[in-house]
């Protein structure tokens, strides 16, 4: 999947490349939504986004020798950054002007762009508590990426000081990943969690299935949580508490990054709009006791609860 530019003139392309299988990147609404808020204001720049999924980091580091060597870029929007990550040396030595996504400043000889997910995890852990869960699962992301290293030592760290004892199993952002980890986790656990939370929306949607076609109700019997909020969790049954954010604006915020690179600007870490906890239907009371209501503090939106 590749959109490339047609007659477009020399250093007036942006290339972003995400890690994905191809068969699934448009399954992920986060994309859709991100790619949009980039390819609006580059467009205002006349600048041409060229997107480039690929399958592995080799193939990435490929492409961004290609695109350094083609005199037509004006530079990369680096995503999904690894903990050991190679291709931040790489644009080095390429001398290839760019921005890293999530790295919340970890390279200082880089601009870099985030989401606080640190916060998003305490909001989370803070809103299961208050409803009684002590024992909290979570079908993370890939740990080979940063921010998911971010999201494991503040879920650890937020249970601990909440009394809420953390249990995670590693996934891809599949539907299949959702599957496996309710699988194992719930279904043919023996130490049965009271709320499951899913690193996005993909995983969540599916865990709900599994969840519903093996019996185990929700809210009633778990409590279902997924970060990246879309249309699916909003219209899941029941509706699923999600971490909510403009998505095509944290895109448009990324493209202006990048833009105040290419003017010049020295390095700097840039935080993004905090996502929101919406809470929905999928929550409910831990089976396991009753808390207190005064602790979450919360606000009416639109139907649903905001945590914030």
């Amino acid at each position: 999947m590749t959109w490339l530019p047609v007659g477009s003139e020399p250093r007036r392309s942006v290339g972003v490349t995400i890690r994905r299988p191809r068969r699934r990147v448009a399954l992920e609404p986060f994309w859709m939504q991100y790619v949009r808020g980039i390819e609006e204001v580059l467009a205002e720049c006349d600048l041409v986004l060229v997107l480039q999924v690929v399958g592995s980091v080799e193939e990435d580091l490929g492409v961004l020798r290609r695109w350094a060597t083609s005199g037509k870029f004006a530079g990369v929007i680096v995503t999904d950054i690894l903990v050991d990550d190679r291709r931040i040396p790489a644009l080095r030595d390429l001398a290839l002007p760019a921005v890293l996504v999530g790295t919340m400043g970890a390279e200082s000889d880089f601009t870099t762009i985030s989401t606080d997910d640190a916060a998003v995890a305490e909001a989370i852990v803070q809103h299961l508590a208050t409803h009684g869960h002590r024992s909290v699962a979570r079908v993370s992301g890939p740990r080979s990426m940063m921010h998911t290293a971010v999201r494991d030592r503040a879920f650890a760290s937020a249970g601990a000081a909440a009394g809420v004892r953390m249990t995670t199993v590693e996934g891809d952002y599949t539907a299949e990943a959702g599957e496996a980890g309710v699988r194992a986790l719930v279904v043919e656990g023996v130490d049965r969690p009271t709320a499951l939370v899913f690193d996005n929306d993909v995983m969540a949607l599916r865990g709900l299935d599994v969840l519903t076609a093996a019996g185990v109700r929700v809210p009633d019997d778990i409590t279902v949580v997924a970060w990246d909020d879309s249309v699916g969790c909003q219209l899941a049954e029941p509706a699923l508490t999600a971490a909510a954010h403009d998505i095509r604006a944290f895109g448009a915020d990324t493209a202006r990054a990048f833009l105040d690179v290419l003017g010049g600007a020295p390095p700097t870490s840039l935080l993004a709009e905090t996502p929101t906890l919406v809470v929905r239907a999928s929550s409910g009371q831990s089976p396991a006791g009753s808390v207190a209501s005064d602790v979450d503090q919360v606000a009416q939106v639109s139907g649903t609860e905001a945590v914030r």
